[in-house]
């Protein structure tokens, strides 16, 4: 498609100094590196401009160096290769950068470019879009992404342009949402928002009601988008859109942090049954978490109690077993999956859960195969990068099954059901010792091995953590696990 680019090439060249001053005013004095690793220096305060290395100093966290000739301080952050761009909204909606780089000799106009073309968006799978470049679609780890030209500053301007091209997408809201004082919304939003509305337009009338902090969660979280297809439908009021009945998702959307993981949930959890109005408030009572909630499900979906009677046994074993409602949904699937491994019917009913629970633990720990023996070593030889200390604490990994029945003996819990989850790949585990009682169990961790989220930590008996040191250690091993989930990503 021809665009038409007159004002892109009318647009002023600006020199070094232009652009410092009006761009840039907090830090003047400027080191530069440019597109071929050439680096050089600009002084604004007497002019000097010096291409090649200069000496860098350190000081209170921040690195500098001097001016040669009026021996300004001159702060070393980059001007990087691309630093400044015009952007440009089309009589057809599309969306045009240009921008400036600066290379030794100067700052230098480049030729526009095509970041949204609406035509080609409607067919581009959703979680491919970034934005575009001389109609060639860039990923997520291009270079343009990388050197955050998507992430420039949209303007009130620029969007009611936008809204006049596209009057019911709900931009206008979006910008609102995101940044309620003023008109002001990263490109990347932008872009990701009207591509989104392309291919789902009923997204309009989520961003408008209740549901909204969804839709920005999902243009945050392109990842989230299969959530939104599994979830909600093209329909002309909620009642339609939404996939699950509007009483579910109302309390959803106002109670939880994560709305689209809880909707996901229900919605799988009502192919197989249906919950009443009144029923489900009685449920809410319960407090049932994130993870509480993929166990109520597994439950139902196994066939061991219909909604009404787990809900009921809860509300019993709260009152009469002092099991918080969120304990006796993991007691119980844990029970009910060592009794699958012993071939044994489970009494999902039962007075005593924990009892049973323990009992059924005991008996597991003697009951695994040659197989399950082989996996479970070569787990456990892999997860030993995961292990981690300080002058505090160190967590490390089991060795062999004889560790977890073990642990399990000595910790009262059990960990040795676990073993056949570890030798799948389901759930990690790793014991959290005191770097000064090495031998002594303290604290049993499981890890999802997808997202290496830490998905229990109890003390003995399946006592809750209460030591701030020990938490904030835990908290220092979960950043740990994340940056080994970066590595492994790059």
């Amino acid at each position: 498609m021809k665009i038409n680019t007159k004002e892109y090439d009318n647009v002023k060249d600006l020199t070094i100094d232009e652009y410092v001053n009006k761009y840039k005013p907090h830090s003047r004095y400027k080191r530069y590196r440019t597109k071929n690793e050439e680096r050089g220096l600009y002084c604004s305060n007497c002019n000097y401009h010096m291409v090649g290395e200069v000496e860098i100093f350190y000081n209170k966290n921040s690195y500098y160096t001097k001016c040669p000739k009026c021996d300004s301080i001159i702060y070393s952050n980059y001007i990087d290769d691309i630093s400044y761009i015009n952007v440009k909204i089309s009589d057809y909606g599309d969306i045009i950068y240009n921008y400036i780089v600066f290379d030794v000799i100067g700052w230098k106009k480049l030729h526009y470019k095509l970041v949204y073309d609406k035509n080609k968006f409607i067919n581009t799978k959703y979680k491919d879009i970034i934005n575009y470049e001389e109609e060639k679609i860039l990923r997520y780890n291009s270079s343009i992404y990388n050197n955050k030209i998507i992430s420039i500053i949209i303007s009130k301007s620029h969007i009611d342009i936008l809204k006049s091209v596209y009057p019911y997408s709900g931009i206008d809201v979006l910008v609102k949402e995101i940044d309620p004082n003023a008109y002001t919304i990263s490109l990347y939003y932008i872009i990701r928002y009207l591509s989104l509305w392309h291919h789902y337009p009923y997204v309009e009338q989520l961003l408008k009601s209740k549901y909204k902090k969804i839709i920005i969660d999902i243009i945050r979280t392109p990842s989230k988008e299969s959530l939104l297809k599994r979830n909600f439908q093209n329909g002309t009021n909620l009642k339609q859109i939404i996939k699950i009945p509007l009483y579910i998702a109302d309390d959803i959307i106002e109670t939880t942090t994560d709305p689209l993981t809880y909707i996901n949930e229900w919605r799988i959890l009502l192919k197989e049954t249906t919950i009443s109005k009144d029923l489900y408030i009685q449920y809410t009572k319960l407090n049932i978490n994130k993870e509480g909630v993929k166990k109520f499900k597994k439950i139902i979906k196994e066939k061991y109690h219909t909604v009404e009677s787990l809900i009921n046994y809860l509300e019993r074993a709260d009152i009469y077993q002092a099991l918080e409602p969120n304990i006796a949904l993991e007691l119980l699937d844990d029970y009910i999956r060592m009794c699958k491994i012993a071939e044994v019917n489970p009494n999902v009913k039962t007075h005593s859960l924990r009892k049973a629970h323990d009992v059924m633990a005991r008996i597991v720990q003697y009951v695994f195969s040659d197989e399950v023996v082989k996996k479970f070593d070569e787990v456990a030889s892999y997860i030993k990068s995961f292990e981690y200390s300080n002058e505090h604490f160190r967590i490390i990994a089991p060795v062999n099954i004889n560790d977890m029945v073990n642990e399990g003996r000595a910790m009262n819990n059990c960990i040795a059901s676990y073993v056949e989850l570890m030798a799948e790949k389901e759930s990690y585990i790793m014991f959290l010792r005191k770097d000064k009682e090495k031998d002594t169990p303290y604290v049993d961790i499981a890890i999802n091995p997808q997202t290496l989220m830490i998905t229990q930590k109890y003390r003995k008996s399946n006592m809750l953590i209460t030591d701030k040191k020990t938490l904030d250690f835990l908290q220092e091993y979960q950043d740990f696990l994340y940056s080994k989930l970066k590595q492994k990503a790059s």
